[in-house]
């Protein structure tokens, strides 16, 4: 039996615009001026309420930690702003090079999920987390191959 202890991996993206995600208003479009009309935290080329401080879009994870574990993988990631809840989805790793990307795995109003499936040996499951907001509606997926904003078209993707 194969022993998933211990074992961690994360994951940065930065999207181009020369401006750390962790130090930019917009991370998830390169918006090198970092406009911010409403003074809401949020880059006015990605706010959904470009006059209203109280919409906030939700902004794209800057890490996510997968640790496998004997019952399945624990994933946490960081909060991010504009965010009620996080979506997760599950799907093949070579799903990230096409637009069927998986199925949801679940939503949660917190920074964690637990997936107890295990793949099978030799395989691989991708995850991909995003924000959802009550007003702004779903975050990014990020960014695919080519820079290409990724978009899950599986028929189990979460709504």
């Amino acid at each position: 039996m194969p022993n998933y202890n211990n074992r961690i991996v994360a994951w940065y993206e930065n999207v181009g615009d020369g401006i750390g995600d962790a130090c930019d208003n917009c991370p998830d479009d390169a918006n090198g001026n970092q406009a911010d009309l409403d003074a809401d935290g949020a880059g006015d080329l990605c706010d959904c309420g470009v006059a209203d401080p109280g919409a906030l879009p939700p902004l794209r994870k800057t890490l996510m930690v997968a640790r496998d574990e004997l019952g399945g993988t624990l994933l946490s990631w960081t909060a991010a702003p504009g965010s009620d809840w996080y979506d997760a989805t599950r799907g093949p790793i070579s799903g990230l090079a096409a637009t069927e990307l998986g199925s949801c795995l679940g939503s949660a109003p917190y920074w964690g999920l637990e997936d107890p499936a295990i793949p099978d040996s030799g395989e691989g499951f991708s995850y991909l987390v995003n924000g959802v907001s009550e007003e702004c509606g779903s975050g990014s997926l990020g960014l695919g191959f080519g820079d290409v904003e990724r978009v899950n078209l599986s028929a189990g993707a979460c709504p």
